[in-house]
């Protein structure tokens, strides 16, 4: 016989939901729920795979993004995304080590 979810295992289901969605959206950001030792949410956060240059910074990109909801953080992201594509950045997926992640949120020739 099969059991009905309980409410924490459908909110744990859509939790997941928007943590695959995101990364697929976002894929040069690694992003994470966070949740608090006592087991209460505490927000979710971004942190981008590659290093920012001090130029790329100076247009006002940031390495790391932290919201309340799964809502502000996909807005903050996709400001983050218009301002790269507005100085010629690659925000495409860039995975893997230091020197690869540099060249691949490098300028877009």
């Amino acid at each position: 016989m099969n059991r009905e979810p309980t409410v924490l295992e459908r909110v744990a289901e859509l939790v997941e939901q928007q943590l695959a969605v995101l990364g697929q959206t976002y894929p040069a950001w690694q992003i994470r729920r966070i949740i608090w030792p006592d087991g209460t949410p505490g927000g979710w956060w971004a942190n981008r795979y590659a290093e920012l240059t001090p130029a790329q910074r100076a247009t006002g990109l940031i390495p790391s993004i932290a919201r309340r909801d799964p809502v502000g953080l996909m807005m903050e992201l996709a400001v983050q995304d218009e301002i790269a594509h507005q100085n010629g950045y690659a925000t495409g997926d860039v995975r893997g080590s230091a020197s690869q992640a540099s060249a691949a949120i490098g300028s877009v020739s």
